[in-house]
This record gives structure tokens, sequence and C-alpha cells, in this order.
């Protein structure tokens, strides 16, 4: 089965996180987790700089970028290069650091940027649920509950939005938010840092078969959090989930080409 990780990143060497992970490291977990392509998510707030990384992956078709908006900068200036980056092609997304960022999606001052995706087709990803706290200075999760998505959804029907990370642990509200909503999905994302705690990894995958029993598989994506988690670990943990093949395509790898447009 084809598998395209959907949400992963490149982060710099002053990085707080404690993880590491460049190009040659992702590649070397694509191949042994069988991932044939990586969306990479740029820009912003402590992660590698957008123009950093257009000259890391050159032609490289195994890779995509997402832009990730820095709000604390001037939104206009931002809006003007993400419309060049879409229309010569180096983008295909952007993305929102939601409890991070203090504002809720529906905020007019970024109505100028949805407006730029929706005309050329590409998705906005929204960061959602737990924070790194104590490792990313004072986030707050009131603006990073998946339920603030759905006002946007519904002012925007023709916007393509994912929740990153399911909103965890409030991911029975995202399912909410994405059965509602048909311009809304999900990913799944950032569950985990290692696989060795199997009570957490049971209440995660208790946690997903409730979303699905609500929502459906049908608009959830595939994603690593790289270098966050182990591809092949994580690939192995979602084919343990109770779904038909049909819907194991549309997870690893449909719902992201459409998406994406790959």
């Amino acid at each position: 089965m084809r598998i395209i990780n959907s949400h992963t990143h490149i982060l710099t060497e002053d990085d707080k996180t404690g993880f590491s992970g460049d190009i040659p490291e992702l590649i070397k977990d694509m191949e042994k987790a069988g991932i044939e392509k990586s969306i990479i998510i740029a820009g912003g707030k402590d992660q590698i700089p957008l123009n950093e990384l257009i000259k890391k992956i050159g032609n490289d078709k195994r890779f995509s970028i997402v832009f990730t908006m820095d709000l604390s900068k001037n939104l206009e200036k931002q809006e003007k290069e993400i419309d060049e980056l879409f229309k010569v092609g180096k983008i295909r997304g952007v993305k929102i650091l939601l409890g991070y960022e203090y504002i809720i999606p529906d905020n007019k001052k970024l109505f100028g940027i949805y407006k730029l995706c929706e005309k050329y087709d590409f998705p906005v990803i929204f960061h959602t649920g737990d924070t790194l706290a104590g490792v990313v200075d004072k986030p707050k999760l009131i603006y990073s509950h998946p339920i603030n998505i759905d006002s946007l959804a519904v002012e925007f029907p023709n916007l393509k939005i994912i929740i990153a990370h399911l909103g965890n642990p409030w991911i029975i509200d995202a399912a909410a938010v994405i059965y509602k909503n048909k311009n809304v999905y999900g990913d799944l994302s950032g569950f985990f840092f290692d696989f060795n705690d199997e009570t957490y990894i049971n209440f995660v995958r208790n946690k997903i078969n409730e979303f699905i029993a609500y929502a459906s598989g049908n608009k959830l994506l595939f994603g690593t959090d790289f270098p966050l988690a182990d591809g092949e670990k994580y690939v192995k943990f979602v084919k343990s989930l109770n779904l038909s093949n049909e819907v194991f395509e549309r997870i690893f790898y449909k719902n992201a080409i459409e998406l994406f447009k790959l």
C-alpha cells in the first residue's frame, strides 16, 4: 500500500524539543517505513526557514512544503509571499499554530490567508490539542481546542481545513467538527514520542476508535510529526486499527493526494 506522511518537520540546530532530524534522517525514516512522499512544514517560529528548506530539497519529488505563519510578524507581507509561493508551486498549504499563537481561527485578520488558500485550492492546517509546555514558551490550550475550527469551517465552506493531531486529547470534539463540516479533515500525527508505554498506546487506540465510530476514518490523514516519532512504528500502529482496506487507502495516501494535489 502506498503511504504519504502528511506531517513532518525539519528542525533547526537551536530547536528546544530535544529531537533532531534533517533531510537524510527523514529519508532514512521514510525508506524504513515504506513512505513514498512527505509533507514538510517549514517557516514560522523555531522551524527551518522556508528558503533554506527549498534549497535542501531542490527538485526531489518525494517532498512538498507547507508554510507556517508567524503571526507576530507583518501579515500583509506574509500574504504577498504566500501568494507568490502558491503561484510558483513552492508550497502546498499553510499552517497556523493554535495555542502557540494566541488567536482563534475565525479572527478576521486571517481571512486574507484563507482566501489565498481557497484561490489556489490548498489546505490550511491548524495545530490543535496538546502543546509542548516547558519547551515552547507560554502556550495556551484555550486557543488550541478543535471546537474553535467549527466557526471558520462554516464561514469558509470551500476552504480545505486539516485539524492536526485530532485535537488530542479532545479527539471526540474533533470528530464532531469533522463529521459536521464537509471541508474539514484530521491528521493522525503527534500522538507519540515513543512506543514504549503500552497504557498510553491503548489509550490513543481507544480514542481513535471512538473517533472512527462517530465520524468514520474516511477524512483522516496519516502523519508522524517526524522527528518526534519513528515512522515504521507509526505505520504499524495505524495498521492495527480495525478498518477496511478502502479506509486505509484514504488515510495513507488518497486524502493527502487530493488535499495537497500531489
